[in-house]
């Protein structure tokens, strides 16, 4: 601050330091002397060095002593960052926590000692002697040297291509078609592709020429990839065939009369003669009518009785069934040949014509409806959009990894780099094709790219900082006290997470954190740096010129303190520039804040990325630009038997995130005879929606055209029962036999279930959608989250005994992988509840099986909550630091009115920075939720200091406004300036965050710049706080020290 002592007066660093008013005495304290003086500031004064590098040498001490025993990765699971009250989270924890519980107990049971375990149950010795005695490959007393299974069986990894058209004729045109072509060739059509593609095995019985024998031969060949392909380069295409079916499809089903559309018309007669007046549901005789309402009666006997009391004769009822038997033969007749291993079609769009018309079959869509985008149809047969899928074996051959899965990525990432990696890189290149738009997507290349990602970004940041290092040097004229500034800024991070890790015990470090450390890094240096720099470097300034001058002489002050003593003062003290800009502020804040109010929460999965990247490209068009298809994967939900909600005592995520609690399970909770009887009637009703509880639109359809349902009870009765079983059809019928029952026969007593579950759980599955054919069903129904790690055991079984049981609907709405937004998952969430209660009571199964719980595993409803709780929060942080800011301004200045400005300054700040992000089209999600919660706390820093300054200043309103600009506009200025330019190379990042964020700051120190200048300082010349008052305190100047000051002098 400017002062008017003479040089010769000025106070000089001697062992005796005081910086008190001379002779003014206080009563000694622990942090303060006689003068007045802090103590530790007073050490500083006598032993500056001393004091420096042993502040320097502990803060590096405390910096080693924190990363040594961080461990490899500090950050918390983002599976732990959730409320831990609510619903969606405590059926989250309940289920997977005993699932898990499950999966270690069942691993410890297999890792023991069998023999001294048999001894002691004798009522499982039985069952388990009798399979082993059946099946002596599951006995887990046999050799340790496990024989490798077939290679390439698993799926290692996938490859995705994504297509997007560049013109109106969409991806299917010939030019399209032979891009597509073009790129997977360079995959399958590789001469080593059979090495390391998936690999699908056929046992085949063939005669022995020399012997005459029967033997049994096993033959393999690489799994086609799921590619539109397939139908576009059918081995054979009939087109005779193709118009008959499609005019079938059409035209009315000859021998059956045509009965109306509408609801209010008679739709034949019942069995008394009276009319029927509601036509049930696919009533229309048309051939896609009718075979839209038979055809799962013809392939699984149900829904048989669609046309039972409409009226129709037995014999027409005979003529509708023939006809769609013969309709289903010659479907599967033309798509039995999509297997991609003939020539490109030389007719696409007749093609495209079929597959629209198949679209609209249920039992029939699953075949194609994973490559065409939303808007496809038989109205609009172009699609934009089209997506292929090729994949990658495992176990490999020993030379190329073997069952190793770390050595079988290096190898495979090896060879994708050497013959793959150059010319999929040109296929995506931009303008390498007119017509399409080629994507490649692909985990093993993927850390690659987010390392060069993050590579860029840094550069950038690293250019942020950089500027204001030298910003730094420029205005201090010293490189010292620049990489000291600096020096101080780095070692403050580790020394504030050693307090919180080590002093307060707090070990929860989500991945949000390191943004805080971004934040520190490109916010706190520009804003704290700048602001103390410049006062710093104007006091050394000023003091050296003093020293230097003859007495009386005045010097030039810097140029922005002559900027701010000059224009900017005259500007704001000027009446008639002073209110017509007051004026235009108002408007543009009450414009701003009407568009506040528009801000809606976000309605779609925010991006990682920018949107011009490719990377981006391809997840934005996987997520938006496709419907959910049948080979897609949906996100499970559960409906879980025999769990209670979690125990929640002793949980505190700040000081332990690990621990969520232990799983509850219900007291005496049997799989009854009457329970089996009960889910199994919930899972037929799921697969056909037998009970019209709306299924379609929520849950989406499997490759069989049902609903997709996994239940294994249901697979229990198919085991049981064998090919007879009504479930057989569900399982490949008597393509897929299972193996000895141990005697057991549906539904297994009580007392029985655990014996019977010995068996079943090492049984092969049936089960078409396994991941793996053949797997043992305790396996098979155990699935893991995709996008996060955890597990779901569907059998709640340890080797011992059955805890629990689970079911599992794939919904047509959500995936494992992309987010939607908050009011989309509500929906979805409150439709799965209201499903439980069905469940629970109109269905009735609440009574035998007890209470049913529901959550997916996927953790899409946690998201749901954390969004709710990012949006809230962030109105509340701005309200929140608002009113914080007006407490420490009313604390600082002493001034009610000068706090009330001040804050109101922080509101039109926060209104315009909200306002204008909406303007530009930003909507509430995670990032924006966050950067509004701390908005307060940038937008406070310009005004608090001019509103400081101007109460410290003595005199007139007029001199407390010429002072207040004289003494902080260099300041205020300097930290504007570094912000804004700090920012600007956050514009060019390609990770979303980072850019929004460059956008944000930008607009926050604009706004906050302008309005603390020109609004409140306006505010303050317009209305004086307190005419006359003179600060007090030790901050106090006198009149003359100030005019003084402003005109240029010491």
């Amino acid at each position: 601050m400017l002062s008017s002592t003479s040089p010769e007066h000025m106070p000089v660093a001697t062992s005796d330091v005081s910086v008190s008013a001379p002779g003014l005495k206080h009563a000694p304290t622990v942090f303060a002397d006689e003068n007045g003086n802090l103590r530790y500031v007073v050490q500083v004064c006598k032993f500056p060095r001393a004091m420096l590098f042993l502040v320097l040498f502990m803060s590096l001490l405390i910096t080693f002593v924190l990363f040594s025993d961080l461990g490899e990765n500090p950050i918390t699971e983002d599976t732990h960052v959730y409320d831990v009250k609510h619903a969606s989270s405590v059926a989250y924890d309940s289920y997977v926590l005993a699932s898990e519980d499950q999966a270690e107990a069942f691993e410890s049971f297999l890792g023991q000692d069998f023999d001294a375990w048999l001894a002691t149950s004798p009522e499982l010795a039985a069952a388990y002697e009798a399979l082993w005695a059946a099946r002596p490959e599951v006995d887990p007393r046999g050799e340790d040297d496990k024989v490798l299974g077939e290679l390439q069986l698993e799926v290692g990894e996938f490859t995705y291509w994504i297509y997007e058209a560049e013109t109106s004729a969409g991806v299917y045109s010939t030019a399209g078609l032979e891009m597509m072509n073009k790129a997977e060739q360079l995959i399958v059509g590789h001469e080593d592709w059979e090495q390391w593609c998936n690999l699908e095995y056929t046992s085949v019985t063939q005669t022995n020429e020399e012997s005459g024998e029967e033997e049994e031969v096993v033959t393999s060949e690489c799994r086609k990839p799921l590619s539109a392909l397939n139908f576009y380069k059918a081995s054979s295409w009939d087109s005779v065939l193709v118009a008959d079916v499609l005019d079938r499809l059409a035209t009315q089903v000859p021998g059956v009369p045509e009965y109306p559309a509408t609801a209010d018309t008679a739709c034949g007669q019942d069995s008394d003669g009276e009319p029927i007046a509601t036509c049930p549901a696919g009533h229309l005789t048309t051939g896609k009518g009718m075979y839209n309402t038979l055809a799962f009666c013809v392939l699984f006997n149900i829904g048989c009785d669609a046309y039972d009391g409409a009226g129709f004769t037995e014999a027409e009822q005979t003529t509708g069934f023939l006809f769609v038997t013969q309709l289903f033969a010659d479907l599967e007749t033309i798509t039995g040949a999509f297997d991609g291993k003939g020539e490109l079609t030389e007719d696409p769009d007749e093609v495209t014509n079929f597959i629209a018309h198949l679209k609209e079959l249920p039992s029939q869509a699953w075949k194609v409806d994973f490559h065409f985008s939303k808007e496809f149809s038989v109205d609009n047969q172009v699609s934009q959009y089209s997506r292929a899928i090729m994949f990658w074996g495992f176990p490999l051959s020993a030379e190329l990894g073997g069952a190793s899965e770390s050595k079988t990525e290096t190898k495979r990432k090896d060879f994708i780099m050497d013959e793959l990696f150059k010319t999929m890189e040109k296929y995506a290149g931009t303008g390498y094709n007119k017509e399409i738009n080629a994507y490649y997507f692909m985990s093993a290349l993927i850390s690659d790219v987010f390392i060069a990602i993050l590579a860029n970004d840094g550069t950038f940041a690293m250019l942020s900082i950089a500027f204001v290092y030298f910003y730094m040097r420029f205005m201090l004229q010293s490189w010292f006290l620049a990489n000291i500034g600096f020096l101080e800024i780095v070692l403050s991070i580790p020394l504030a997470w050693f307090t919180a890790v080590k002093i307060f015990g707090i070990k929860y470090f989500s991945s949000l954190n390191p943004l805080c450390l971004f934040i520190c890094a490109c916010v706190c240096c520009p804003l704290g740096c700048s602001l103390c720099v410049p006062a710093i470097a104007k006091e050394r300034t000023t003091t050296e010129l003093a020293k230097a001058r003859p007495e009386g002489e005045t010097f030039k002050q810097d140029r922005i303190t002559e900027f701010y003593k000059g224009p900017i003062t005259n500007f704001v003290l000027n009446p008639g520039t002073r209110y017509p800009t007051l004026a235009v502020l108002t408007a543009v804040l009450a414009v701003m804040g009407y568009y506040m109010t528009l801000l809606k929460p976000t309605e779609k999965a925010e991006q990682f990325l920018s949107d011009d990247h490719p990377l981006q490209k391809a997840i934005t068009i996987l997520n938006e630009g496709f419907p959910v298809a049948s080979d897609d994967r949906g996100a499970a939900h559960y409906y879980i038997w025999g769990l209670e909600d979690v125990d929640r005592a002793g949980v505190n995520q700040m000081f332990d995130p690990e621990n969520v609690g232990k799983a509850v399970y219900q007291d005496g909770w049997v799989f009854s005879p009457e329970c089996q009887e009960k889910v199994l009637e919930v899972c037929s009703n799921f697969r056909s929606d037998a009970e019209g509880v709306g299924l379609e639109g929520h849950v989406k359809r499997s490759e069989s055209g049902l609903f997709s349902v996994s239940c294994w009870p249901s697979e229990m009765k198919h085991w049981l029962e064998g090919s007879e079983s009504e479930e057989a059809k569900y399982y490949g019928g008597d393509e897929c036999e299972h193996g000895p029952t141990g005697g057991y026969t549906w539904p297994v007593p009580a007392e029985d279930v655990d014996a019977a579950m010995v068996w079943l759980a090492q049984e092969p599955t049936c089960n078409p959608d396994a991941e793996t054919p053949g797997t043992a069903m305790h396996a098979a129904y155990t699935q893991f989250a995709r996008a996060i790690d955890s597990s779901s055991s569907a059998m709640g079984w340890d080797g011992e005994k059955l805890s629990f049981l689970a079911i599992s609907v794939e919904s047509s709405i959500l995936d494992p992988w992309s987010e939607i937004g908050e009011d989309k998952a509500r929906a979805e969430y409150e439709y799965f509840l209201a499903l439980r209660d069905t469940i629970d009571n109109e269905w009735g199964v609440k009574e035998a099986c007890g209470p049913v719980m529901m959550t997916d595993i996927d953790q899409k409803y946690i998201i749901m909550n954390n969004q709710r709780i990012f949006r809230t929060s962030a109105v509340q942080g701005a309200l929140l630091g608002c009113l914080i800011a007006f407490f420490v301004l009313l604390v600082s200045t002493q001034n009610i009115i000068i706090a009330i400005f001040s804050t109101g300054n922080i509101v039109a700040v926060l209104c315009g920075v909200v306002g204008f992000v909406t303007v530009i089209g930003w909507t509430l999600g995670t990032t924006t939720a966050i950067l509004i919660s701390i908005l307060a706390g940038f937008s406070v820093d310009y005004v608090v200091h001019l509103a400081h300054a101007f109460v410290s200043t003595p005199g007139s309103q007029e001199l407390k406004i010429r002072g207040a600009f004289a003494d902080m506009g260099v300041s205020v200025f300097s930290g504007m300036l570094t912000s804004v330019v700090a920012s600007l190379p956050l514009f060019m990042c390609q990770i979303k965050f980072f850019s929004a964020f460059g956008t944000f700051l930008c607009c926050t120190i604009a706004f906050s710049w302008v309005y603390a200048n020109f609004f409140f300082m306006g505010l303050l010349a317009t209305i004086d706080p307190k005419p006359g008052q003179i600060g007090g305190g030790h901050h106090a100047q006198t009149v003359d020290s100030v005019k003084h000051g402003m005109d240029g002098g010491l």
